[in-house]
């Protein structure tokens, strides 16, 4: 509301001030370098902020607001340090393994830097022709529900299946997604300027681009579902930033250099009990055409049967445990188990929790 509100830089926290010789530049510009720059943010499983304090020695800290206090981490033995210092110690963005144990951290000048805190092991994939690195300005990473580390460059995307190997390995090298086109062999996004990279709870992939738009590409990457651009959806520009899911309403929103957009994907979180259950769209009318229809509110492992009116099974679905990246939706194609369109009618939807102890019905019509 404007009344509460603290600054914490080098005077009063474990932020350090860029104290760099500048020789050259106008007073304005000067003073601009000369700041306290942080660059990103993020919380471990513990909720302890862990800040990226550019162009320092230390850039990655536990945040503390005790001048004294918090964790800082010295990038100076893990790096070769140029002899022009005026880019270096720029880090993109940084995020956590599940263990809270790596961090994996997206460099200007150093592609991936990854950094073990138990035993302060770091290892650096950066090399073009050894590493299939497409570029050593990394954007974005994220890493998705198997555990992949997906890395979004300067020059295209790639990924890495067992991330943590690298630390045993130092010759891993990061692989292309390659998918085939009209009987061509052709690579992912090859060569562009990838933003941001974001996995949502089907662990497919929402990929921002500097002028093709926003990509929703299937977990593996082989199968490109959407592609929003300017042609063919509000989306007010093809340069798209940022992208951030809202996991308990499946909203996806894309942040561009002219606006925000959002878009409802449907694509929810396991919720923790059925009563919040939704089926969609229902009715099913004619005109719809081919139309899935969408369970949303489900329980991890939540077993789904739908039958007709008499009780006569029709199709049956698991939902995926916690275990397996159980999401809170699933979908229907509305066919049988032979593939045939139901027939015009009032179907019943079953829901049992994975206890068994939960249930509950809902009608469509369709």
């Amino acid at each position: 509301d404007g009344s509460n509100f603290t600054l914490f830089d080098e005077a009063n926290s474990n932020l350090e001030k860029d104290e760099q010789e500048f020789v050259g530049f106008s007073e304005t510009l000067t003073s601009l370098l000369e700041s306290t720059k942080v660059y990103f943010t993020a919380f471990d499983q513990a909720n302890n902020i862990w800040v990226v304090n550019s162009r320092q020695k230390n850039t990655i800290k536990q945040f503390s607001d005790d001048v004294n206090g918090g964790v800082s981490y010295d990038f100076e033995g893990v790096l070769s340090i140029p002899e022009n210092r005026f880019d270096f110690y720029n880090f993109e963005e940084f995020l956590f393994d599940r263990s809270d144990d790596v961090i994996y951290i997206a460099s200007h000048q150093n592609g991936i830097i990854g950094y073990e805190l138990s035993t302060l092991n770091s290892i650096e994939i950066s090399s073009v022709e050894l590493q299939n690195m497409p570029s050593i300005n990394v954007k974005s990473l994220a890493l998705d529900k198997n555990g992949e580390l997906w890395i979004g460059t300067q020059s295209g995307i790639r990924k890495i299946t067992n991330p943590q190997s690298m630390f045993r390995n130092g010759n891993i090298q990061a692989e292309s997604i390659i998918f085939e086109q009209d009987g061509i062999a052709r690579e992912l996004l090859f060569e562009q300027i990838i933003w941001d990279i974001k996995v949502d709870d089907g662990n497919n992939k929402w990929i921002a681009t500097n002028d093709g738009g926003v990509f929703y590409v299937s977990e593996d990457g082989q199968e490109t579902i959407f592609n929003f651009t300017t042609d063919n959806s509000p989306l007010p520009s093809n340069t798209v930033v940022d992208i951030a899911i809202d996991e308990s309403t499946g909203a996806v929103y894309f942040a561009t250099e002219k606006g925000l957009m959002e878009f409802n994907s449907n694509i929810t979180n396991a919720a923790t009990d059925l009563t919040g259950l939704k089926v969609f769209p229902n009715p099913v009318r004619p005109e719809y055409g081919e139309v899935n229809v969408t369970i949303q509110g489900l329980t991890a492992g939540a077993n789904v049967k739908i039958t007709d009116i008499e009780g006569n099974l029709v199709y049956e679905m698991q939902n995926e445990t916690f275990d397996t990246g159980g999401s809170g939706t699933i979908i229907w194609d509305t066919r049988t188990f032979a593939g045939n369109k139901v027939a015009s009618g009032v179907y019943l939807l079953l829901v049992t929790g994975e206890d068994a102890v939960e249930t509950k019905v809902e009608k469509l019509l369709i």
